[in-house]
């Protein structure tokens, strides 16, 4: 019965934001203000009610688009974006095929107080590799980079958290930035910020650095032999003081998973001089973390396991038995794989990145040598008690990823 009058509640915003398109006024505006409330309980909504989320998301797009918005409708609605955006499939809709980053590039410099706007286009873009240089995209990297560039520290974080996703693995983006011509203003600045007292803002700068110019001959300087054991102990210490600062773990995993997909500087980690220890550190994570951070610790351990001569290293952490803080024994990667829930509720993310770990473990078990023997009943043990949700409803992409992990343990019990 509540999923039926969500659903309902949903078909009736529809309507109220059709008839409001249609006939603008200011009571069809007071009446998509009260609806908007509806959109706070959106994150609860099944799978199998998706259409009518996602047909509430474009309708939410249009309004934010019409320039006849007042702003504290707009805030509502960008409120409402940022609850949906922590949906994987929710968040590409509304940035591939609602193009919602058009209207916040026009809402951002008009943005007075609160940074809904700068919020929102936080979220949405992290994560995104589809955004190409555009008319709009290219005004919200000016507005950021100038921001970056002339704000005081204060309100460094929203700015530099911006860039760093627009620039991570993504070519095309971090082309035009470095053709910007405020190009060596923001190098210097982003070099200044590494002297901030906000973590956070060092680790981001460090990303940016990285992103941009760690190929060419400033980023040989910033992340020379010398430098990279106190970034790597920076990224690692946040990493492991997640409890106390969940967006500085995310940060950091995003630092070192950017890093280290450089065969110069995965040659400068395999020397660092704690790794064993963060190796350790980094497993024991994943039956601890919530599934924001799970999804980059389960990133960054598959990383880790592609640095040549680690593999082996981590697939012997994962597979080795644990006793829990009330004394129930699991191995790493069982509870990874307990972890990996029902498709309603779990990200692509975390999914993908579980099966491309589970391929790693595998492909290292049937590689190794002898003494993989009780690696590989372990992991036959992990297999036959480890029961996946059903697979046959939800995100196409969760839903593909987490049909193949189960037809990789079928296979790896009958092989054994």
């Amino acid at each position: 019965m509540a999923s039926d009058k969500k659903l309902c509640d949903l078909q009736k915003f529809c309507r109220a934001v059709e008839k409001a398109m249609s006939m603008p006024g200011e009571d069809n505006c007071r009446e998509i203000d009260r609806q908007l409330e509806v959109m706070q309980s959106f994150s609860e909504v099944s799978p199998s009610y998706c259409s009518e989320v996602f047909d509430s998301i474009s309708a939410l797009v249009k309004i934010l688009g019409n320039p006849c918005t007042s702003s504290t409708i707009s805030k509502s609605i960008m409120t409402a974006l940022r609850i949906q955006s922590k949906w994987d499939a929710r968040r590409d809709s509304m940035v591939v095929q609602h193009n919602v980053l058009l209207p916040l590039s026009l809402i951002l410099p008009k943005e007075q107080d609160g940074n809904e706007c700068l919020k929102l286009i936080q979220q949405l873009t992290y994560g995104i590799r589809t955004i190409c240089p555009n008319g709009y995209i290219e005004d919200i990297i000016r507005f950021v980079v100038n921001k970056i560039i002339s704000q005081v520290q204060d309100t460094m974080l929203e700015y530099v958290d911006v860039l760093a996703n627009l620039c991570q693995r993504n070519v095309t983006v971090q082309a035009f930035v470095k053709g910007l011509p405020a190009i060596h203003t923001l190098q210097r600045k982003l070099l200044s910020n590494l002297s901030d007292s906000n973590v956070s803002v060092v680790i981001l700068s460090l990303h940016i650095l990285a992103s941009l110019f760690l190929t060419e001959e400033l980023g040989t300087r910033i992340f020379s032999s010398n430098n990279m054991e106190q970034s790597f102990q920076l990224a690692f210490s946040v990493l492991f003081a997640y409890g106390t600062n969940t967006g500085g773990a995310i940060y950091a995993a995003d630092l070192l998973v950017g890093l280290l997909s450089h065969q110069r500087m995965q040659a400068v980690f395999k020397k660092y001089g704690q790794l064993q220890d963060c190796l350790h550190k980094t497993v024991s994570l994943l039956s601890r973390v919530e599934s924001a951070v799970l999804a980059k610790m389960t990133e960054l351990c598959v990383v880790f396991c592609r640095v040549p001569g680690l593999r082996v290293v981590m697939a012997k952490l994962l597979l080795q038995r644990r006793t829990t803080l009330v004394g129930i024994h699991m191995f790493p990667l069982g509870s990874l794989l307990a972890g990996v829930t029902v498709p309603s509720v779990t990200s692509s993310h975390l999914t993908l990145s579980t099966l491309d770990l589970l391929k790693e473990v595998i492909e290292e078990v049937l590689t190794g040598s002898e003494y993989m023997e009780q690696m590989k009943f372990t992991l036959v043990q992990i297999a036959s008690t480890c029961k996946l949700p059903d697979y046959t409803q939800g995100d196409y992409v969760i839903c593909s990823c987490l049909l193949q992990l189960s037809q990789l343990l079928s296979i790896w019990s009958d092989i054994l």
